[in-house]
């Protein structure tokens, strides 16, 4: 198997985990769009996996058709964080052809393993759980996610040999990213898809429209020194990176935040019975909802995996942890614990029908309010809550007070807000929101994106806040709402 290392990029070589890229671009379009969540697409029987969020394959191929048609000028797409969904991907090499497989793909890249090596790198957890975050588990992911989303895959690389630039900012949900080995895995997907659709040679692909064109932001993206791009993750304690990329005691693997192993340890457990319950919003309505619609399923998930989840805390999260957790156990159970004493001290239970009843009745009801309000604040403190993050950008432009745009993703809610002559933009998601109110859920995709034109008069960027209508296939206004 031919070694590709020699067609990618000298300069992501030499420095491979710069934090940012810095851009100088006067002509070309800027298109921003983050949070796809790409896990494992479809199977051979052409069913979705229930922990599967993006599953809107051909409306990206059209959304991107209208971005070539517009006009001839190049352009450059950004996804801001969350593109793959590394933690969703829970499918393990089951047969000898899917190890071959991925002893192909690590090959293209210079990992030399043997089968046995595969086969016996997967340990019991990660049989239940999904691979780990070494280079070569990742890739196996990313392999198993254009695998199961060729449409996204294919565009993605015809946008490159349109002329079009491609930048890939890293997210929570895909920090294996950081992996040299797992990017350059990625532009041999995108190198082949050209080669092989257009019987051009490989080098002269890479040459052409791979190595300068695909490029990778450890943290964040400037434009022009006008417009500043980045996920938004490290603003929230549950998501945000402590310490090194890395784990000390074993640099294979990523230093994860803790709302990935609540995400790979629970979530994804609870998903594949309940797929989109992630998604709900708001987030403090997701266990409460789980225990009133699916209380088998809620009590047999929290109870059986909630424990590994807390185990697998790392040091740096003890103390936040655990200090918000003891609070909020004291602040609801001394309330309750006084409740059911006064209650019980005040009954007569002489007899099974009379007071009795009537309290236990009473307690049944109140045990329900009680649960679901205790449960509302446990997802609050695990992380499930995600505050905006406009005043994060207020520091950046107060900082750099050369940026007149500071675009974030990660929250999944469309927020556009202007001071002084800076905008903060947030690009939303591509994926289903289920708004929870007391009589429904309402699930919308919304299809945001942001578009940069420069204006060669003023020698500034003009921003287009829009969202792709999947039905009209245009570009539709994108209305929002000023909350205080």
């Amino acid at each position: 198997m031919e070694n590709q290392l020699s067609f990618l990029t000298n300069s992501e070589t030499q420095n491979p985990y710069g934090y940012n890229i810095y851009l100088t671009n006067k002509t070309d379009d800027i298109i921003i769009v983050s949070d796809f969540h790409i896990a494992e697409g479809r199977d051979n029987s052409g069913n979705f996996n229930g922990t599967e969020n993006f599953m809107t394959d051909d409306v990206f191929v059209r959304f991107v058709d209208s971005l070539d048609l517009a006009n001839k000028t190049s352009k450059t797409l950004v996804i801001n964080g969350d593109f793959i969904d590394f933690i969703r991907v829970r499918s393990l090499p089951n047969d000898p052809q899917d190890f071959k497989n991925w002893q192909i793909a690590l090959a293209k890249v210079g990992i030399e393993k043997s089968i046995q090596d595969l086969e016996s790198a997967i340990d019991k957890k990660e049989k239940t759980y999904g691979l780990k975050t070494s280079d070569y588990k990742t890739i196996w992911k990313l392999l198993k996610c254009s695998t199961g989303h060729p449409e996204f895959f294919n565009r993605l690389s015809q946008w490159l040999f349109d002329g079009n630039q491609l930048v890939i900012i890293k997210g929570n949900h895909d920090l294996e990213w950081h992996w040299l080995n797992v990017r350059h895995y990625l532009r041999n997907l995108l190198a082949e898809e050209i080669s092989n659709g257009n019987d051009i040679p490989i080098e002269e692909v890479y040459e052409k429209y791979i190595t300068d064109k695909v490029l990778f932001a450890e943290n964040a993206l400037v434009v022009n020194d006008q417009i500043y791009i980045e996920h938004g993750h490290q603003y929230e304690r549950m998501t945000k990176v402590i310490g090194n990329p890395t784990l000390k005691k074993d640099p294979s693997e990523l230093n994860l935040p803790f709302g990935s192993f609540f995400n790979r340890y629970l979530i994804n457990r609870i998903e594949l019975a309940y797929p989109y319950v992630d998604n709900i919003r708001p987030r403090e309505k997701i266990l409460p909802m789980l225990f009133r619609e699916r209380f088998p399923l809620a009590v047999q998930t929290l109870f059986r995996h909630l424990w590994l989840t807390i185990i697998t805390i790392q040091k740096n999260y003890y103390y936040y942890f655990f200090k918000h957790l003891a609070v909020a156990l004291l602040v609801i159970g001394l309330p309750v614990g006084l409740v059911i004493w006064q209650l019980m001290s005040h009954m007569n239970f002489s007899n099974n029908g009379g007071a009795a009843g009537t309290f236990m009745s009473i307690l049944q009801k109140l045990s329900i309010l009680i649960l679901s309000y205790f449960l509302g604040r446990l997802s609050s403190i695990l992380g499930f809550s995600v505050a905006g993050l406009s005043k994060f950008a207020q520091n950046i432009m107060k900082n750099n007070p050369q940026y007149k745009f500071v675009v974030f993703g990660h929250t999944h809610n469309a927020e556009q807000k202007q001071w002084d002559g800076h905008w903060y933009f947030n690009t939303g998601s591509w994926i289903p929101l289920f708004e929870w109110t007391s009589a429904s859920v309402k699930l919308e995709i919304i299809y945001a994106y942001l578009q940069f034109t420069f204006d060669k008069t003023t020698g500034e960027y003009k921003p287009h806040f829009q969202r792709w209508n999947a039905n009209s296939n245009q570009a539709d206004s994108l209305t929002l709402i000023t909350s205080t």
